[in-house]
């Protein structure tokens, strides 16, 4: 069998907010029902565009990170995870945007008004989002000139800023957001992450508690927090995290697909339970949409320990097609895919004290 000591980080989950702070709108042709919408990050067609929540109250349409879970003829059901919390609204098609077409609408949104600060948030986020790091670092870097007291344009450029590998310029848009805005947990969420990428895992649990410190209810910062103790080898500590996140927002994906990973990849035979991985593992990729690639490597992992390679090997070989998974975990992750050709489930490696 193949052992590894994690999954690695995933910074899949790193949160960006802002809101829209247009003064124009582009007009532009509908969608052809070509390509599906679900699981696609969205972004408002126009100023003002209007999301009813499934407590019927209908807000603007604000943040950064909507993701389609459903979908009919003419609306959308879309999922936004803000300050730890999860909610459901709908919103017509035609009011919004996939994430491709972003920065071509808002770069005309700027020819008309060059200075619509909203606009550079927009798209440097639509920037980020497609792996396009110089252009989303180039609209944030204007942001934070344009508006350096807003605290959530420091806490994306940050964002940014960690997955170009500057950690320490990082660290500073990141402590400059949470002097601005002490009492939001995201900063702080985001402080520990940039921790974990730095492998100072002790600091990164610090961070997380602070987090938590600050709202109980922040289920991301109890993920990550697992994940750390998982990488410290504390994987009954790892499994009542993910367990609290569970509970706290059972339609977050990740919590299931993590708990999957225990039970599939624990050193010790008496605490594995392939069964109920493949189970939670199948939950939590359908929860995504079939979208997270570490989801996905987790089910290859689950179906790896029933015994079922062929499945594994096209679970985790759909998990390498993604480029943010080959980026972060492709030397780990195709050592991981030739170890079911030989019929060899994985483990979870425990570090030494």
């Amino acid at each position: 069998m193949m052992r590894i000591l994690s999954r690695g980080v995933s910074l899949s989950r790193l949160r960006g907010v802002g809101t829209l702070l247009f003064t124009l709108g582009v007009a532009s042709a509908g969608h052809a029902a070509e390509a599906p919408w679900l699981g696609e990050k969205v972004f408002a067609r126009r100023p003002g565009a209007t999301i009813i929540y499934v407590d019927g109250q209908p807000t603007t349409l604000l943040y950064l990170d909507y993701t389609v879970v459903e979908e009919d003829r003419t609306h959308l059901k879309l999922r936004l995870t803000v300050n730890g919390e999860t909610k459901l609204g709908r919103i017509a098609k035609s009011d919004v945007l996939r994430t491709a077409e972003a920065p071509e609408y808002y770069t005309k949104v700027l020819a008309a008004t060059p200075k619509n600060d909203g606009a550079h948030i927009q798209r440097g986020w639509a920037h980020h989002l497609l792996d396009q790091a110089a252009e989303a670092r180039a609209d944030y870097d204007k942001a934070v000139a344009a508006k350096p007291k807003t605290w959530f344009v420091w806490n994306n450029r940050g964002i940014i800023r960690i997955e170009a590998g500057d950690y320490a310029g990082a660290l500073t848009d990141i402590e400059e957001a949470a002097k601005l805005h002490p009492k939001s947990p995201l900063p702080v969420y985001n402080r520990g992450l940039i921790r974990l990428r730095q492998k100072d895992v002790s600091q990164a649990i610090k961070e997380f508690e602070a987090a938590i410190m600050i709202d109980p209810n922040y289920t991301v910062a109890f993920l990550d927090r697992g994940a750390a103790h998982e990488l410290q080898g504390s994987l009954e500590l790892a499994r009542a995290d993910y367990e609290k996140a569970c509970e706290l927002d059972p339609r977050n994906s990740t919590g299931w697909s993590r708990l999957a990973w225990l039970l599939a990849a624990h050193p010790l035979a008496e605490m594995r339970d392939g069964g109920n991985a493949v189970g939670l593992a199948k939950l939590g990729c359908e929860l995504s949409r079939w979208k997270d690639a570490e989801g996905l490597a987790i089910l290859a992992a689950a179906y790896a320990e029933v015994g079922k390679f062929d499945a594994a090997m096209k679970w985790q070989q759909k998990a390498l097609e993604d480029a943010k998974y080959r980026r972060t975990q492709g030397e780990v992750g195709a050592a991981v895919l030739e170890s079911y050709r030989q019929k060899k489930p994985v483990r979870i490696v425990v570090p030494d004290p």
